[in-house]
């Protein structure tokens, strides 16, 4: 989870550096997840790596303003996890 989720984009964004560098009004977009902060039992390697994603894009939006914007996208569940409460789903 934390290769794919994390470590991807980390090394993604580093790798494209240089072009967004020479690029203005260049942005980086991360997916992230409504729901990581809830650690549902079963997805707990995948939340965590979620949240790690929204401190990693913090400290880059520190680290590459004012030359290049750093944005999260945290979309909401698309499918009920197991267990997940019927009543939150429907609310």
């Amino acid at each position: 989870m934390f290769s794919v989720n994390l470590r991807g984009p980390a090394l993604l964004t580093g790798a494209l550096l240089p072009l967004l560098q020479d690029t203005p009004g260049a942005g980086v977009v991360f997916l992230g997840d409504a729901n990581a902060g809830d650690l549902w039992p079963g997805y707990l390697p995948y939340c965590l790596s979620k949240i790690a994603l929204v401190h990693l894009a913090k400290g880059l939006r520190k680290t590459l303003a004012p030359d290049i914007r750093v944005g999260l996208v945290r979309p909401g569940l698309a499918l009920p996890p197991p267990g997940f409460p019927r009543e939150r789903w429907s609310g």
